[in-house]
């Protein structure tokens, strides 16, 4: 074990391969690249631990308004979150599309949809009103070929 605290050259070559590696593998959302008639053409997954959210081809592509809290910061009952304003979605209109979402409680009328592996999120919504009409934000997911 070496001393002095330094840490060896292999380690951090190590480190930096695995995080190529891993942004090579997972994308940020581009609409020209991701989308192809109108649907996903890419696996949708958790931008944290990589699971599963939606398989290709099951969301159709929408411009949505919609504010979403912050995904990692928790309110205290009463107080009004802090967060951004959404417009690209993937619209999904049978929640049996999901691999692993989960649902919060209801909010108004609004559920926000999570991470069910991770329970980071909201990664999207749903309005109760609107029966069939699930959303994930397109830039709340990460991308990935397999």
């Amino acid at each position: 074990m070496a001393s002095g605290g330094a840490v060896p050259d292999s380690v951090l070559t190590a480190l930096a391969g695995q995080s190529k590696s891993d942004s090579d593998h997972f994308q940020d959302f581009n609409a020209v690249e991701h989308v192809t008639d109108g649907k996903n053409n890419l696996l949708l997954v958790c931008g944290y631990c990589k699971c599963k959210v939606m398989q290709r081809g099951c969301g159709t592509l929408v411009c949505h308004e919609m504010f979403l809290p912050h995904m990692t910061e928790k309110y205290r009952i009463g107080t009004k979150p802090s967060g951004d304003t959404l417009s690209d979605h993937w619209l999904v209109e049978d929640m049996f599309q999901f691999e692993n979402v989960g649902f919060s409680k209801s909010v108004d009328d609004t559920k926000y949809l999570i991470c069910a592996d991770c329970e980071i999120g909201p990664i999207g919504w749903h309005k109760i009103t609107e029966q069939n009409k699930f959303y994930i934000a397109c830039a709340r997911v990460k991308y990935a070929t397999a």
